[in-house]
């Protein structure tokens, strides 16, 4: 079977790299080079007054290291240099490193280091280092810009307090901060999506707050602890990776406004100075340190469905996901109702007893029935895995684990025991190599089941009585013996990388999907994530876009929240699941999920009004397949984050810097989700330097402005979502599947939205969704001529899947609209639909037009009204709408239908409702019941409308 995938489009105007030569911002694995001069110079001379260090230094030109001897409790300062643009930091003189490698460059040109007067100078192409060699004071210089990106000031620099370890630097009050993992803080920040005035603590943390049935809204830990985050200075981008698994905290300007703080629990501070300029680069090489995600299976960007159930005993017909039958029944019904869906998950109901790996006898008799069941359906199946083993003497997981000592141990030697969801529990040391392979086994027998993907849950490592395990618990630490003090934070890490590597070997052929609750730097490699137990509140949902930024911003990609919240109490009405799922649908990760006190939170459970939006947002994801598999690859390629703030990608534009409820989705989407209760419309930012178009209408904005979307008289409807495209992008399309594959041979349709000038460039990629197997990348470029617009595509790569046809659609062709192989021209749309293409390349295609574009106005909307039984044939079928004062306007009526129009702005709403000419008659719902004023959504795309009942037919 085979996949194709979209595009992700880049502007190509060329980044200067610190030589000032212009460099690709999307290179993908290209390494940084260590630039030699060109003038035939020695290059440990060029760097520095003098090549000779000063008398309290010394060199390692084998290890490209220097080191300063200092007066203080660090004792001395390690500056390594990995490639031009990673730099190691090591106070201290403990080089053992993290428990979490990380796959440094290994640097090829000669160490540049010398003098500056008293003080210590390394050098790079992207950095300037000066250490004074008494102090061991840090002030780092980005080389493109010139500007300091680091620097401690007087007293500043490396501390010891108590039993910690830290570092402090000065912070000009200008400068901002991204990422640090999943945080509250994304939620509490004061300057939107700027942490500066924050206080973030890394520590993973099962949050659960009963009262709120989920985490609080400012817990002071979540669950994945990511040290790395970005610094804005002056526009110039750097990053700051402190390897240390140690529970950690970083205090950004907050006691000191003037001054970052990093403090440990460990016993060294092990830092990586990151170079830009831009956070494009930064991401690059920070992933490069730490790894890349790679690119998933196509199915996994589908839209998956969850849901802890119970008591499952008795009446599984009330819990539909408490048994096989009732589970199957489940995936029938996504396939009756339209609405998409692609996997299924098994929460701890599941198990015999809450034992991981098992199923329960009787109402999972059969689970590879089940897998296959559903997989003839389009479903792929998930079970939940928790680290906690049930101690059970009669259970064989047990006594393996037992016997092979694969259990954490207290410092006695004794196993440690704790308790979670199967009662009293042991915890597998995941730190160790040989109980990895041991948990690996296991996994790969659950994936031979058929089972499809893992869930890996309370990996903090959660236990119910101490919280989690005691810090002094012993762990192996890869053969360097250590304690849960240092393996915490990495716990999830190492439980990641084991079960991925069981379906790995259980599977050979098929991409792993992983979803984990806890994370560390560089987990990206092995698992997606989501935000973990999210109350079903409205302060929830309006944290939820700016941590998953964040979360992209340190390097996980994957991610996603539980759509609706896993609460499912107090505010989870239809409104906020309608906007939760909207926002899940630009998510990188989108399923539904909530806990077994819940109510229910499957799409048809909020009533039709709400299932037809969340199934028109499930249904534009999976149309837009093809463009977020490519933004998936322009991930594996270069970090570059999925859903990513607008600073990401307009780094220059300094009102974008703290824009926290809009994002881009991959590097051509403008998103805008609505996240506030009642909210009749919302303000969007465009950013300056280029034109945006708005998906389905083609409206025009012009960037550097503000534009309010919706109003009280005309609001938002549920099934809102403003989403704009950048000109210059080419948007590529699939028909919509019920699930991912369903169509073996899908036509590809490339909607262009030509810019206004420069020339543009997108990549669609395309494989055949195995791990391993062939795959192309399609340039598709967009450029202005002197009568028009030039579309071109080229292919880089072996793999060619075959499309039923390639449509080529230019959005936003006002006039005259001439080509060769011209099929259609919507004159209302202001689209040009260019002839079907042969399904092969390269290909040129010309387009005649002027270019110039007439203001948006209305738009008439075409609707088709289907009569309920019993309508008076001689009757008329009117509509009344909000753009016409709601009079009454007669559609042509043919039998049992009415057709006509209903204006409505360009890109926006209008509002009407279905009458027999007057308010006596207006429209009812099933069993008579009122209904909302319906939307019209300003574009082409035609509306229609199954009437029940008429007011006066009512009882």
């Amino acid at each position: 079977m085979r996949y194709a995938r979209p595009l992700a489009l880049f502007s190509i105007a060329a980044l200067a790299a610190c030589v000032g030569e212009p460099r690709d911002a999307y290179d993908g694995d290209r390494p940084d080079e260590n630039v030699a001069p060109q003038d035939g110079t020695d290059p440990a001379a060029t760097c520095g007054e003098s090549a000779e260090l000063p008398p309290r230094a010394k060199r390692d030109d084998a290890k490209h290291t220097v080191i300063a001897e200092c007066d203080g409790e660090a004792k001395e300062l390690a500056v390594t240099v990995a490639d031009d643009g990673l730099v190691r930091l090591r106070y201290g003189t403990d080089d053992r490193g993290s428990i979490v490698p990380v796959s440094a460059p290994a640097a090829t040109a000669p160490l540049r280091a010398g003098r500056r007067s008293s003080s210590i100078v390394v050098c790079t192409n992207e950095f300037e280092i000066l250490i004074d060699p008494g102090r061991c004071a840090v002030h780092a210089t980005e080389m493109a810009t010139r500007k300091t990106i680091l620097e401690d000031g007087e007293g500043d620099g490396f501390f010891k307090k108590d039993s910690q370890v830290g570092v402090v630097r000065r912070s000009p009050e200008h400068e901002r901060f991204y990422g640090l993992g999943l945080h509250t803080a994304a939620g509490r920040s004061a300057r939107g999506l700027d942490l500066r005035g924050t206080v973030i603590e890394l520590y993973n943390t099962d949050a659960f707050d009963p009262a709120s049935v989920g985490f609080k809204p400012d817990t002071p830990s979540l669950y994945e602890s990511i040290p790395f985050y970005i610094g804005l200075r002056e526009g110039t981008a750097y990053g700051v990776f402190t390897n240390d698994t140690f529970r950690t905290k970083f205090d950004l300007a907050s006691s000191d406004p003037n001054a970052v703080r990093l403090t440990t629990s460990g016993p060294r501070v092990d830092q990586w100075l990151v170079a830009g300029p831009s956070m494009k680069d930064v991401l690059r090489r920070y992933t490069q340190l730490t790894g890349r995600m790679p690119i998933p299976a196509p199915w996994t960007l589908g839209f998956h469905q969850s849901r802890w159930e119970g008591p499952c005993e008795g009446a599984p017909a009330d819990r539909p996901f408490c048994s096989a039958a009732s589970i199957a029944s489940v995936a029938q019904k996504f396939r009756d109702a339209k609405i998409p869906a692609d996997g299924l998950f098994l929460d701890i109901q599941h198990m015999n007893g809450f034992r991981s790996f098992t199923f329960d006898a009787a109402l999972f008799p059969n689970p590879e029935a089940l897998t296959t069941d559903l997989e003839k359906l389009g479903f792929k199946t998930h079970t939940i895995l928790d680290p906690g083993i049930k101690i059970d003497p009669a259970w064989d997981v047990y006594n393996a684990g037992l016997a092979g000592g694969f259990f954490l141990k207290n410092p006695n030697g004794s196993v440690h025991e704790g308790e979670v969801w199967p009662g009293p529990s042991v915890f597998p040391d995941f730190s160790a190599s040989a109980t990895r392979t041991w948990w690996s086994g296991l996994v790969a027998g659950l994936a031979k089941r058929g089972i499809r993907g893992m869930w890996i849950d309370m990996n903090e490592p959660s236990s119910f009585k101490t919280g989690t395990v005691p810090d002094d618990v012993l762990a192996d630490g890869d053969g360097r013996p250590t304690t849960m003090a240092e393996l915490h934070n990495a716990y999830a890490f190492f439980e990641a990388k084991a079960t991925y590597d069981g379906m790995k070997a259980a599977r050979p052929d098929e991409r792993p999907f992983l979803l984990s609750r806890a994370a560390f730097a560089g987990q990206q490699r092995y698992s997606a994530v989501w935000t973990g137990d999210a109350p079903s509140t409205w302060t929830t949902l309006g944290m939820t876009l700016p941590q998953l930024l964040h979360l992209g911003m340190s390097g996980i990609a994957f991610a996603g929240s539980d759509v609706g919240g896993y609460s499912g109490r107090a505010e989870s009405t239809p409104e906020l699941f309608a906007r939760w799922a909207a926002l899940g649908s630009i998510s990188p990760f989108f399923r539904a999920h909530a806990e077994k006190d819940a109510r229910r939170q499957e799409p048809w459970a909020f009533g039709v009004e709400t299932e037809d939006a969340v199934r028109s947002f499930v249904s534009l994801r999976y149309e837009l397949l093809p463009y977020l598999y490519s933004a998936f690859d322009e991930t594996a390629r270069t970090g570059a984050p999925v859903l990513r703030p607008l600073v990401f990608d307009f780094q220059n534009d300094p009102e974008v810097a703290t824009i926290a409820d809009e994002a881009m989705l991959g590097p051509s989407l403008l998103v805008a989700p609505i996240t506030k209760s009642g909210a009749s419309g919302r303000e969007v930012y465009f950013p300056k330097g280029t034109r945006w178009f708005e998906l389905r209408s083609g409206a025009v904005f012009e960037g550097g402005k503000k534009v309010t979307i919706g109003s009280a008289a005309e609001p938002l409807p549920k099934d809102a979502l403003p989403i704009f495209v950048r000109e210059g992008a080419v948007i590529a399309r699939y028909p919509v599947q019920s699930f991912v594959g369903e169509m073996k041979d899908p036509p590809l349709t490339l909607d262009v939205f030509p810019a206004a000038k420069e020339k543009t460039a997108t990549t669609l990629y395309e494989d055949d969704g195995k791990l391993g197997g062939p795959s192309s990348r399609i340039t598709l470029t967009v450029e202005r001529t002197s009568t028009g617009t030039r579309v071109s595509a080229t292919r880089d790569g072996a793999f060619a899947p075959k499309h039923a046809s390639i449509v080529l659609r230019l959005r936003r062709i006002d006039h005259g609209a001439k080509a060769a192989a011209l099929l259609a021209v919507d004159e209302l749309d202001k689209t040009t639909t260019l002839v079907t293409l042969p399904d092969q390349l390269p290909f040129t295609v010309d387009l005649e037009h002027d270019g110039a574009l007439d203001p948006d106005g209305d738009i008439a909307v075409p609707v088709r009204v289907k009569l309920p039984p019993g309508t008076p044939a001689t009757t008329a079928i009117h509509v009344a709408t909000s753009r016409t004062g709601w009079t009454h306007v007669p559609l042509a009526r043919t039998g049992d239908e009415a057709t006509g129009t209903v204006p409505a702005p360009r890109g926006g709403y209008g509002f009407f409702k279905v009458t027999r000419g007057a308010w006596p008659t207006v429209e009812k719902g099933l069993g008579c019941a009122e209904i909302a004023n319906r939307p019209a959504f300003g574009s082409t795309t035609a509306i229609v409308v199954d009437v029940k009942a008429w007011a006066d037919h009512c009882p």
